[in-house]
């Protein structure tokens, strides 16, 4: 339904049918290669070959593992996509994507560390100009870095933590309202999550959660761009195993009821609590 003073009813219809092939090899000892291909064809775009090819190299003196993939990418524009802005002339986004990374343990495989470099190039990118308009905004280009470290000190307790640090910004323009140059918009620049769990008595398991996103780009509908505040949030979870047919489960998101926004006009939801149970057979 397109909206107005006098709706319009639209019907958009969406056929896809795919095909993905995948081998692995592991030539020597520690040296894992994977090579991936699919085929993808869509009523509305025809024929489209992706791919994705991806190593990995485990040094056994040290523990020490690299990594690295390449791959591409295809997403056709959804219906909202094309009815929101009545734009049924969107191209599909595509992207060209590579990373590269290193994973260490120590502590006699207790912990582990590990950080990882990606880059993206992404062309016809699909989003909006602020102006309630669905469009191909150009080409844009993510990259950053991951690390991540996990520590187990006791079997039964392990702590993690990970830090993503991304840059995303626009590389070319077809609107003229973010220029090359320009960050992507809801995209935090830097994004900090930790974590301890811990299981009693080999039936409870308990686990504590934190997430801090940092300020990020938003649209002004109607104005220029403007930065959201950063957040913080805190969440609880337990799960307790009575016998091998029933678990109980709990959790409560947000212990602080922290007031945020992930997009603006949107505030995410105060503390809850959420509770159920498990039954299989």
């Amino acid at each position: 339904q397109i909206f107005g003073p006098q709706p319009t009813f639209i019907r958009d219809f969406t056929d896809e049918r795919a095909v993905f092939l995948e081998a692995s090899a592991k030539p020597w000892p520690g040296l894992n290669l994977v090579a991936g291909g699919r085929y993808d064809h869509f009523n509305q775009f025809g024929g489209i070959w992706t791919y994705r090819f991806a190593g990995s190299y485990r040094i056994a003196p040290t523990d020490t593992t690299v990594h690295a993939s390449v791959a591409t990418g295809f997403s056709p524009p959804s219906s909202q996509d094309k009815i929101f802005g009545n734009n049924f002339g969107l191209e599909p986004e595509k992207d060209l994507g590579w990373d590269i990374g290193i994973e260490q343990r120590f502590w006699e495989g207790r912990a582990k560390v590990g950080a990882t470099y990606f880059h993206n190039d992404l062309t016809n990118l699909i989003g909006f100009n602020g102006l309630f308009d669905t469009l191909n905004l150009g080409a844009a280009r993510t990259q950053g870095v991951e690390a991540e470290l996990e520590v187990r000190p006791i079997t039964d307790l392990v702590f993690s933590a990970s830090y993503t640090y991304l840059d995303a910004e626009k590389t070319s323009a077809a609107d003229i309202t973010q220029l090359p140059g320009a960050r992507l918009p809801r995209r935090p620049r830097h994004e900090v999550y930790v974590s301890g769990s811990y299981l009693w008595f080999q039936k409870l398991r308990t686990t504590a959660e934190a997430k801090f996103v940092s300020a990020r780009e938003e649209l002004n509908f109607g104005g220029p761009n403007f930065d959201i505040e950063d957040y913080s949030v805190a969440n609880f979870a337990a799960e307790y195993v009575c016998n091998s047919h029933l678990t109980l489960f709990g959790r409560v998101d947000n212990l602080t009821n922290e007031h945020y926004a992930e997009v603006f006009g949107f505030p995410a939801l105060g503390r809850a609590a959420y509770g159920g149970f498990r039954v299989s057979f």
